[in-house]
């Protein structure tokens, strides 16, 4: 587990959460940008396992993932409340 202590793994892995993310902040959901996202995660996890093991992809995919699914029910919560707001008030 010496890849935590790597620089290049931990930019390895914001790329990957920030592709994991992109899908959670689009407004319209486009399918090619969803395709570019995915393509761009799959390229950062599998660069993850070539340089430093199927291990440290592992990390990178389950928290890269979390992060996503995170932002995306905090999006989701946010825009929840923003339209409550909008028919009550409104």
């Amino acid at each position: 587990m010496s890849f935590f202590l790597d620089t290049s793994w931990w930019l390895v892995f914001a790329a990957s959460a920030a592709a994991a993310s992109f899908a959670a902040l689009m407004k319209p959901v486009k399918p090619l940008f969803l395709i570019a996202a995915g393509t761009a995660w799959s390229a950062s996890i599998a660069w993850s396992a070539i340089a430093w093991g199927g291990l440290s992809a592992l990390a990178a995919g389950a928290l890269s993932l979390s992060c996503g699914l995170l932002l995306f029910l905090l999006v989701l919560l946010l825009t929840g409340v923003k339209l409550m707001a909008k028919k009550r008030y409104g």
